[in-house]
């Protein structure tokens, strides 16, 4: 990764401003597909610590229309408690389940991006909601976040673990560290993205969106269909070799 940025870097000056934003696809090992179990684990740890992510974050990302609130911004999750989003993701028996829970039947514009599990249970998770950046390393850091997150959700995402949890940043925090594998995490990077930050935050919904606003999601949304009209063929003809 830090190749390809110093690459990068000889050929372009790269920027950021407040309207960027990192994303962060996974995937599971060795070309698998992804199980319903690992889903409802990733989608149950998801919605617990939304709060608490939130609060990591900083304030250009939230309220954002590209990547809203996957439960205040979520018709299917909206005024849900908690036990009533976990009933809910148990109910899902397929990958497409969670992908029309969690993404309110195909919006892709969320913190939790499940919309690619539609072309296979093999595509990409996203998630959305990090900060644009300008070097390798603070990428990286963010990059470790979601990947130490995904790897504890797999690990402790069940109904009965995660209420051992607090749901703010000293539960999420405690979450991640008992997730933590040797040799592929490193906790110094998750240090700079905790630093002194502390409590929990409430994400702010991002409501109904004026007519431009509207018009330039619509326009987006077209864009990435024809993306993903040719990930469907590519995949298709490996899944056919």
């Amino acid at each position: 990764m830090k190749f390809l940025w110093e690459v990068t870097e000889e050929i372009f000056t790269v920027e950021t401003n407040k309207s960027c934003g990192l994303h962060v696809h996974l995937s599971v090992p060795d070309d698998q597909n992804w199980p319903i179990d690992r889903l409802q684990r990733l989608s149950r740890s998801a919605c617990w610590f939304e709060r608490a992510l939130e609060a990591l974050c900083p304030e250009s990302r939230r309220g954002n229309k590209w990547a809203k609130s996957n439960r205040l911004d979520n018709p299917k999750l909206k005024n849900k408690t908690g036990r009533e989003c976990f009933d809910l993701i148990d109910q899902c028996k397929h990958h497409v389940d969670i992908m029309d829970l969690m993404n309110n039947g195909g919006d892709r514009y969320f913190a939790w991006n499940f919309t690619n599990l539609q072309y296979s249970h093999r595509c990409t998770v996203e998630w959305r909601r990090g900060p644009g950046v300008a070097d390798p390393e603070t990428y990286l850091d963010w990059v470790e976040l979601v990947i130490a997150f995904a790897g504890s959700a797999m690990r402790f995402g069940t109904v009965d673990e995660l209420k051992d949890y607090s749901q703010d940043v000293g539960g999420l925090k405690e979450f991640i560290n008992n997730g933590l594998v040797e040799k592929l995490n490193e906790p110094q990077r998750l240090k700079r993205i905790f630093g002194d930050i502390s409590g929990a935050v409430d994400p702010i919904p991002v409501g109904t969106l004026s007519p431009s606003e509207r018009e330039e999601v619509e326009k987006k949304a077209k864009e990435d269909e024809r993306k993903n009209i040719m990930v469907k063929k590519i995949l298709k003809a490996t899944e056919d070799k």
